[in-house]
C-alpha cells in the first residue's frame, strides 16, 4: 500500500476553505513537511497540494489546500480520512507491545493488555498484582526493549503507579 493514514478532517475553518485536521501521534511532528496530502472521495485517492500548514493545538492543525476556495468546499471535506504517501512518513521500527512484561528498573511491574494511541500520547495498559494501571510510552523512559523475550524495561516516575 503507498499511502498511510494520518489523520481525518473535523471541520472548515474559516471563509476561504481551510480545513483543521486532527492528526495522529505518529505523524503530528512531521505533518508541517508535507507538500502534499491525500483525501478519500468516493475510492479514490485524491491529491491535494499544501499551501499552508499551521499548529492550532498538540495534534490538530488548520491546511490550506490547493483548489479548496469555499467554507462550502471544505465542508464537504469533513470527516474525510486524510492519507499522506507511505514514503512521507515511513513506519519507524514497530514492535507490538501487547503481552510483553513491563519492568521498573528491573523489577516486574506487570503485563501490557494493550497498547492505546489516542493521538496525543500512547499509553500502556498494564495488569498489575494490584489491578490496572496505565504508563504514558515515552521513549525518554525506555532503559530497553527485549523482543525475543517480551520484555520491556523502564525508569518511570517516582509514584506513577500509584496513581
Amino acid at each position: 500500500m503507498m499511502y498511510k493514514e494520518i489523520g481525518h478532517v473535523i471541520k472548515p475553518h474559516g471563509l476561504k476553505g481551510e480545513v483543521v485536521v486532527l492528526v495522529e501521534a505518529f505523524a503530528a511532528d512531521r505533518v508541517q513537511s508535507l507538500s502534499t496530502i491525500f483525501l478519500d472521495l468516493g475510492g479514490s485517492k485524491v491529491p491535494f497540494l499544501l499551501q499552508r500548514v499551521s499548529p492550532l493545538r498538540p495534534g490538530q492543525f488548520k491546511l490550506r489546500l490547493t483548489g479548496v476556495e469555499t467554507q462550502e468546499e471544505a465542508e464537504r471535506l469533513r470527516k474525510l480520512p486524510v492519507y499522506c504517501l507511505r514514503d512521507d512518513i515511513p513506519d519507524e521500527e514497530d514492535t507490538d507491545l501487547t503481552g510483553f512484561i513491563l519492568f521498573n528498573r528491573g523489577v516486574e511491574v506487570g503485563k501490557v493488555l494493550a497498547v492505546i494511541d489516542n493521538s496525543l500520547q500512547v499509553l500502556l495498559e498494564i495488569k498489575t498484582e494490584t489491578g490496572e494501571s496505565y504508563v504514558p510510552l515515552t521513549s525518554d523512559w525506555i532503559l530497553g526493549v527485549d523482543a525475543e523475550a517480551k520484555k520491556l524495561d523502564m525508569d518511570l516516575p517516582e509514584g506513577l503507579l500509584d496513581i
